[in-house]
């Protein structure tokens, strides 16, 4: 899909690539999103389970916030990089939030090129992610927490989730 804005609601959606030149915005039970370009915000909110990348090495990213929710939010393929604030224009924040688990052992979330935007990751399970960069790092689950490679201009937390 390629548009101004793109706002899907649907039971399930499955996307294999989407680019924006404002807002990418996706609604609804399930989500299989693979990359995505967003001139603005992107966001997924998802009852269920959330799967980022559908092929191996797929980049998602946004010039403004990335906000994505669901029950479990897991890599589809191996290599997937997230970046939030990918114009270095702003402070946008990636913010990623499961009611189970975060799985992305082959991912990398980047809050802007240079960690100048935060990354927050909250599960009530367990959450693994092979590498985040950013300004500060904020990682809370119910389970175990498994960052690879944790590189922040400022500060790292580790905690226990409230969610």
């Amino acid at each position: 899909a390629t548009s101004g804005a793109i706002d899907v609601k649907a039971g399930a959606t499955s996307i294999a690539s989407a680019t924006s030149g404002a807002n990418t915005s996706v609604t609804g039970a399930t989500a299989t999103i693979g990359s995505v370009t967003a001139g603005g915000n992107y966001a997924i909110a998802a009852t269920g389970d959330v799967t980022l990348g559908t092929a191996a090495n797929q980049t998602q990213r946004a010039a403004g916030t990335i906000t994505i929710a669901g029950r479990n939010i897991a890599e589809g393929a191996a290599g997937l990089t997230l970046t939030a604030n990918s114009d270095s224009a702003g402070a946008g924040p990636a913010t990623l939030t499961a009611s189970g688990n975060i799985a992305l052992a082959n991912a990398t979330i980047n809050g802007g090129p240079a960690r100048q935007s935060d990354v927050s990751l909250t599960s009530t399970g367990d959450t693994t992610v092979k590498a985040v960069n950013a300004a500060n790092i904020a990682a809370n689950a119910g389970g175990g927490i498994t960052l690879t490679t944790a590189s922040a201009a400022n500060n790292v937390k580790i905690g226990r989730a409230h969610v």
